[in-house]
């Protein structure tokens, strides 16, 4: 599985139900043949984004290093 994080901090109007813009993404890569480890991913990922306080400081982050060490913190 690989995964990348991209932080637009303009935001980007993907006209969600809240009407907010979309500033952080995660894209998840895994293979075909093991399904469950990218489920447990997301669940965790989604875990940890739910706090604003996390979501503030990634997109306040002054490096990729950074954000990398909050991800992995939480």
């Amino acid at each position: 599985m690989a995964v990348a994080v991209g932080i637009k901090k303009a935001g980007v109007d993907f006209e969600s139900m809240d009407g907010e813009l979309s500033r952080i993404f995660v894209l998840i890569i895994s293979p075909k043949k093991t399904a469950f480890p990218h489920i447990q991913f997301l669940a965790a990922i989604g875990a940890v984004l739910s706090d604003e306080s996390v979501r503030t400081a990634l997109l306040n982050a002054g490096s990729t290093e950074q954000a990398a060490r909050l991800l992995r913190k939480e």
